[in-house]
C-alpha cells in the first residue's frame, strides 16, 4: 500500500470507510460524513489572526495525509 502522501483525499476517505468495515448500504453516508468532517476541520483550523482579512488563505487538503490528520 502506498503511503498517505501519495493518495488523493477522496481515495483516503474511501480507504477509511473500507478500513472501518462499514456495511455496504451505509458506505455512501459514511463517505459524506467523513467529507463533512474534513471540511469542518479545515474551517475550524483557520488562523484566528487572519479572520479579519477579506480573503484568508484556507488550508489546502491535497493528499491523504491531510485527510488522516483532519479526520
Amino acid at each position: 500500500m502506498a503511503n498517505a502522501i501519495g493518495i488523493s483525499p477522496p481515495a483516503m476517505i474511501n480507504r477509511i470507510v473500507h478500513r472501518e468495515a462499514t456495511p455496504a448500504g451505509a458506505e455512501l453516508a459514511k463517505v459524506a460524513v467523513l467529507t463533512q468532517k474534513v471540511r469542518t476541520a479545515v474551517d475550524n483550523s483557520a488562523d484566528p489572526k487572519t479572520a479579519d482579512e477579506p480573503d484568508p488563505k484556507p488550508i489546502v487538503v491535497s493528499n491523504g495525509a491531510d485527510v488522516d490528520r483532519l479526520v
